[in-house]
């Protein structure tokens, strides 16, 4: 058996656990055990993983695993996420069709382990070492008051790269950030895009990527004037720009 195959079989038994508990819980191992037909040890290892992340946690007195609020909460945010970018996907679509540009949409999927998710091309950064390399994360950081920021720019930092780390105890993140803010977007100037925030009610933080469809042509004004409409305040998900200035004053 590859080390791929084992590797897949225990993802597989993790969340056969995790679905069982959150099913028919509280359980214990050996109930665990019963309902998913995987071995003792095996149970026993996939429960440990998932106290781990918080994801569960024994009942006191009976020792029974539940699965924990934060888990069912991040559960509702991802809901949350994903419905308002399918509200938005619509009015996406329209406009790309009228001003010839096309839109990559990133979440911040978790504040404090920082990680990005670019549903456009279903591209996770687990990594916290690439964290700031996607054109995604400042831009989407912008949105965020100065205190979350922080928190997410302090849990960047047990994992960043020597050289992010400077930047980072530096202060020159931050300042990028504050100049994104200022400004209301993100250029992209070698790919003629740029780069909008995302902002959901208080359940997530993204970005936006607006670019033009058509090649070889010099378009970035008309990438522009199509950002300016959609910060103009009239769409729930996407920050005005005011707003953004107003954060990072």
């Amino acid at each position: 058996m590859t080390a791929t195959s084992d590797t897949n079989r225990g993802f597989f038994r993790i969340l056969l656990v995790l679905e069982t508990v959150a099913e028919h819980g509280p359980l214990n191992l050996d109930e665990v055990t019963e309902a998913t037909g995987i071995s003792r040890t095996a149970a026993f290892r996939a429960l440990k993983v998932l106290e781990d992340r918080g994801w569960i946690r024994p009942q006191m007195g009976t020792g029974a695993f539940a699965v924990t609020a934060g888990f069912v909460g991040k559960l509702r945010r991802a809901s949350k996420t994903y419905e308002e970018i399918d509200n938005l996907l619509p009015i996406l679509k329209a406009m790309s069709k009228e001003h010839k540009v096309h839109f990559d949409i990133a979440v911040l999927e978790d504040l404090i382990v920082p990680r990005v998710v670019e549903s456009t091309r279903r591209k996770r950064i687990d990594d916290p070492t690439g964290f700031f390399e996607s054109p995604f994360v400042l831009v989407a950081l912008a949105a965020e008051d100065p205190r979350m920021r922080m928190m997410v720019l302090k849990a960047a930092m047990d994992s960043a790269s020597p050289e992010h780390k400077e930047m980072i105890q530096s202060g020159e993140i931050n300042a990028k950030i504050k100049s994104i803010g200022s400004q209301g977007f993100g250029d992209d100037l070698l790919n003629k895009s740029v780069i909008i925030p995302l902002s959901g009610f208080g359940s997530f933080s993204g970005a936006l990527r607006i670019a033009s469809s058509l090649t070889n042509q010099p378009r970035l004004e008309v990438v522009k004037n199509v950002a300016e409409t959609l910060q103009s305040g009239s769409f729930p998900a996407i920050p005005a720009r005011f707003s953004i200035q107003s954060v990072n004053t």
